[in-house]
């Protein structure tokens, strides 16, 4: 049974950075002409990277064994994804928001599941 907590895991961990993500998308899609604020662009960055970092340690921590391993899952899905969401969806986000998910959001949930892998579990 331990394979089905793994899949829960990096579900989790996925669905957690899927529905943070719809927050910055929504928000730079408001003014589609329009070129972003510094603001607009460091605050969608971090935000993505918050929720990157969330959907890491809940995959780290929903596994019995090998947090980390999940945690990498999850930053190798949040990274795919920014790679093939411009073929999916061509000319309608902007491009340094997929950038960001593979340069920053992927290393923040590996690295929160790496943080959660240091802790002894109980």
């Amino acid at each position: 049974m331990d394979w089905i907590r793994s899949i829960l895991g990096v579900g989790l961990g996925f669905g957690i950075f899927v529905i943070g993500s719809y927050m910055p998308r929504g928000a730079v899609a408001e003014h589609p002409g329009a070129p972003p604020t510094f603001g607009l662009v460091a605050g969608s960055i971090a935000y993505g990277a918050v929720f990157a970092a969330l959907g890491g340690l809940t995959a780290a921590s929903v596994p019995v064994r090998r947090p980390f391993l999940h945690a990498v899952a999850v930053a190798g899905l949040i990274a795919l994804a920014g790679l093939i969401h411009p073929w999916l969806e061509p000319g309608s986000n902007p491009r340094w928001l997929d950038l960001s998910a593979v340069l920053v959001m992927a290393p923040a949930a590996a690295l929160a599941g790496w943080a959660r892998s240091r802790i002894a579990p109980r």
